[in-house]
């Protein structure tokens, strides 16, 4: 069992290593065995072509050996033509060294092609003057003057030596430091590239975001990369998808809030304007009595937004501990009395205490909201249900109502401040409001979840989900 457990530790301590670190491990491997090889390719080239070149100087040194005797010989044979045909000869003996046979007018006895390098020899051969150094790869093997045909001039062209001996061979280690240098170049520029150009991308779509063009995004190709640079990527989108949907969403918050301000504040200077209009005591105390009733209403809207902003944005006092059951009881005692005028019946079902870990306020907030939702929406004569279910790892309140319910599409998006809803279901009976938002942020702040689903025979419930803390019960 140890060898197992140190194997599996072994395997997740591999597994963990990011994956960047493998890249750049395999490049320096990479480097190094690249190094090797094309030195051990390299030192094979040269000693090839060392031999080879040393076989070429044999031959010419050979050839050199007895040529003046056998030019001399041809030449007493046959004259030129006979020098002609050795020459041939010698070219298929030794195809790799070329042979040149020039008379006295320079002109090459087989006429093959005479090099641009021996153009200064063959004029001064031609004038009879001293010869120069012949260029590299040339020699001179004899100068002949017969009596009857004249003087030549006997040269041996030896190949070029190779490539790689004429790069390398004068360099020795220098030379193999060339190429392990070279090897190391371009793998570290074929890493580098890998590395720097994703995060280019990313620098650029960071700088379009900040520039305010909230749609700036890192292509496709990069984030499906699975190394840090991908999750970077994939983090950047994510980011930059929570700033835009923040961003729209404050914009709509503030055009939703400037426009329920707005609402009663309209509904106030015309009811005023016509109070001062009004000749009877009566209509003005009408007019006055809309009045209040709408400064009621904007004083509890914008109580509302400043609770959801507190919400959103502190942490608040320490949590305690919160019996929901005597809480429920309480605040459905209070809702009766908002209920009674339309006949709603108010009923709780559940244990006789369940305790979780939270902050009062929060919780008396968050439940208050969902009864006076649940009653808003409700016929007259209708129920609203609560219901409480204890697990032993969480507490599971439930409001139900017999309402018109949401639309399939909006059981999520109600909880947002504000969501125009349908006139049959809006939140208060009203265009829009905030109630539910407390709700989810409220949850939200004691770990907990909310959602909301159609009942089946007709109506909302709206279920809360809280933790409940290890000690508390």
């Amino acid at each position: 069992m140890p060898a197992a457990g140190g194997k599996r530790a072994r395997s997740d301590w591999f597994r963990a290593l990011p994956s960047l670190f493998w890249r750049i491990f395999l490049a320096f491997w990479l480097v190094i065995v690249l190094s090797i090889l094309t030195t051990m390719l390299l030192n094979d080239r040269l000693d090839q072509a060392r031999q080879q070149d040393g076989l070429n100087n044999e031959r010419v040194e050979r050839l050199a050996r007895g040529v003046r005797l056998r030019v001399l010989r041809e030449l007493n044979r046959g004259g030129p033509q006979a020098l002609a045909r050795w020459g041939r000869t010698q070219a298929r003996t030794s195809p790799r060294i070329r042979l040149l046979i020039l008379d006295g007018d320079a002109r090459e006895i087989n006429d093959r092609r005479i090099p641009a390098a021996l153009d200064s020899l063959v004029e001064s051969w031609r004038s009879d003057r001293s010869l120069p150094d012949l260029p590299g790869g040339a020699r001179r093997l004899t100068e002949v003057r017969h009596a009857s045909h004249g003087r030549f001039l006997v040269l041996a062209l030896s190949p070029p030596r190779p490539l790689l001996l004429r790069l390398f061979g004068p360099l020795g280690p220098l030379g193999l430091l060339a190429v392990a240098l070279g090897a190391s170049a371009l793998v570290s520029w074929l890493l580098a590239r890998t590395l720097s150009r994703p995060i280019s991308r990313i620098r650029a779509s960071g700088r379009a975001l900040g520039r305010g063009d909230l749609s700036a995004r890192v292509e496709e190709r990069i984030t499906r990369r699975r190394d840090e640079v991908g999750e970077l990527a994939s983090d950047f989108n994510a980011m930059a998808d929570r700033i835009q949907a923040l961003m729209e969403r404050q914009q709509s918050l503030l055009r939703d809030v400037s426009h329920e301000l707005r609402s009663p504040l309209a509904r106030m200077r015309m009811a005023l304007a016509l109070a001062e209009q009004a000749d009877d005591g009566k209509a003005r105390d009408g007019y006055l009595a809309r009045i209040t009733s709408d400064i009621e209403r904007l004083d509890g809207l914008i109580e509302d937004i400043l609770s959801y902003a507190r919400l959103r944005q502190s942490d608040g006092p320490a949590p305690q501990a919160v019996d929901l059951v005597s809480l429920c009881r309480e605040l459905i005692d209070s809702a009766e009395l908002e209920a009674a005028p339309r006949s709603i019946e108010m009923a709780y079902s559940g244990p006789e205490t369940v305790v979780v870990s939270g902050r009062f306020e929060l919780l008396q907030r968050a439940l208050e909201n969902l009864l006076r939702n649940a009653i808003a929406h409700s016929p007259t004569g209708g129920q609203v249900e609560v219901e409480l279910i204890e697990t032993p790892d969480a507490a599971v309140l439930r409001v139900l109502d017999r309402g018109p319910g949401v639309p399939e599409e909006q059981l999520t998006a109600i909880f947002e401040p504000f969501l125009r809803l349908s006139p049959e279901r809006s939140e208060r009976g009203q265009s829009g409001g905030i109630g539910l938002a407390i709700v989810k942020a409220a949850v939200a702040k004691h770990d907990g979840n909310v959602r909301a689903e159609n009942r089946a025979d007709g109506g909302l419930v709206v279920t809360v989900t809280l933790p409940r803390a290890r000690g508390v019960g």
